[in-house]
């Protein structure tokens, strides 16, 4: 058998999302596996299971378990597998459209959730044993039997958030089942685009600044569906079609230089010149160039990656 979860969800008060379009629920596990787990062998062998994640040293509490169908623990094929990375990205873009828009404040974190938090795991076990199994890595695959579910404990990192708020933006979440159902190569883009977003997301610090920058990048590039050549010029000018305001502040800028040394420039508003200098440090990046520390700052006053979360879910 096998239970695949979201050990750092912490759906708090929430019991259940219901994505009927893919006839999957992802379910709080201390609110309802009273209603789903009728085996009292089968519970005590989950409930173990569930007790050896912990966060701070403390046991986690209200887990998101995912299933297709009926809950009945089967291990899922690779077609079902896929699905359940699908929903992952779901629930992290419907999250990120509400929690990664806040104002930044002292008290925003307790709110944010991060790519750590959609982490999703596998673990297989038989109800009449008291060891489970697990499995990962990517360049090495890494098999671990024989873990004894009464002493062994999988903690999350200090770095994981623990929102106090489980939330959806619902409209966004009904729009792209519809695209799901009624253009789905946009809906794919999209999903293609979260993905990248979602390598940038990660709280680890490890995760270097220019990774993070470049992923985004990669979005973007996807999300807009850049050409090939001239992407930079491409997107100035989708900026300016989907973002420009009357009101906005401008400025000069060097856009190019043309083939005999010419220096051209615009006159454009300030969301329009944040797309060129992004796209400035992105190639810089791609090049090998030197890149301070102070160039991820944009005008010396906030981070190139928290703007660009916004500017991409507000397409």
């Amino acid at each position: 058998m096998q239970v695949t979860y979201f050990p750092y969800l912490f759906m708090n008060n929430q019991e259940e999302l219901a994505l009927d379009q893919l006839d999957v629920r992802v379910w709080n596990y201390d609110k309802k596996a009273d209603t789903y787990i009728t085996s009292p062998e089968l519970r005590k062998t989950l409930d173990a299971i569930m007790q050896t994640n912990v966060h701070s040293r403390w046991p986690i509490k209200d887990m998101g378990i995912i299933s297709i169908g009926e809950p009945d623990f089967r291990e899922y094929s690779p077609e079902e597998k896929q699905l359940c990375q699908e929903v992952r990205t779901i629930l992290f873009i419907s999250a990120l459209a509400r929690s990664g828009v806040l104002e930044r404040g002292p008290n925003v974190g307790h709110y944010i959730a991060t790519s750590e938090n959609f982490s999703l795991f596998e673990q297989n076990f038989q109800p009449d044993t008291k060891y489970t199994a697990t499995q990962d890595g990517y360049v090495v695959n890494m098999w671990h039997g024989g873990h004894d579910i009464t002493q062994v404990q999988f903690r999350a990192p200090e770095y994981v958030p623990k929102p106090i708020v489980f939330q959806q933006d619902t409209n966004l979440l009904a729009a792209l089942f519809t695209l799901r159902k009624k253009q789905k190569r946009l809906y794919r883009r999209i999903m293609r685009a979260t993905d990248m977003m979602m390598q940038a997301y990660y709280n680890d610090t490890k995760l270097s600044e220019a990774a993070r920058i470049l992923a985004i990048a990669s979005a973007y590039e996807i999300l807009f569906d850049l050409p090939e050549s001239g992407q930079r010029r491409a997107l100035r000018d989708e900026f300016e079609r989907l973002f420009d305001l009357p009101s906005d502040p401008r400025r000069t800028f060097v856009t190019h230089k043309d083939r005999r040394g010419k220096t051209h420039r615009a006159n454009k508003t300030v969301k329009v010149y944040w797309a060129n200098k992004f796209y400035e440090l992105r190639n810089a990046i791609i090049h090998g160039s030197p890149v301070k520390s102070d160039d991820y700052v944009f005008q010396g006053a906030q981070r190139y990656f928290d703007i660009a979360v916004l500017f991409l879910y507000w397409v």
